[in-house]
């Protein structure tokens, strides 16, 4: 219910001090801002913009990197543990490789090969799948079968 009447005579009685105050007001926070401000806001509305940009591209590289980190971890544990596998293996064939038995060990020939031998079929069956490994058996058969016995050499 909104009577005209009263609206009129309400302006009559109190505009000019709603006038007065509005003018005082507004004054007043011109000033504030003048004096805080001092007379560039186009620095305050650039520093906020900068804060608020600089967060987001922040944030946008902190996403990214963890993708990338994140993309990268599972190569990195399939490696981690194809490498482990591969320096035990190595590693087991290279101890096997390095208690080979030597000639000077043993008084005679007959003690030698049967030494050797059972060395030979005590091989680690993983590091001998390597490639140098197949080429050193390969090798050695070779050797054992050419190698001259002491009643051949007189």
């Amino acid at each position: 219910m909104f009577s005209k009447a009263l609206f009129k005579q309400s302006c009559k009685a109190n505009g000019t001090m709603w006038l007065i105050i509005t003018c005082a007001v507004c004054f007043m926070l011109a000033c504030v801002m003048l004096i805080s401000g001092n007379g560039t806001i186009g620095d305050v509305k650039d520093s906020i913009q900068n804060t608020i940009i600089n967060k987001e591209v922040d944030s946008e590289l902190q996403k990214r990197s963890l993708n990338y980190y994140n993309n990268a971890l599972d190569g990195t544990v399939e490696f981690d543990k194809s490498f482990a596998n591969s320096v035990t293996d190595t590693l087991t064939y290279l101890v096997w490789l390095n208690s080979e038995p030597q000639r000077s060990d043993y008084a005679n020939d007959f003690n030698y090969r049967l030494a050797y031998r059972a060395w030979f079929y005590s091989n680690p069956a993983s590091g001998i799948n390597t490639i140098a490994g197949k080429e050193y058996i390969k090798s050695h058969l070779a050797w054992q079968s050419k190698k001259p016995t002491k009643t051949t050499d007189m």
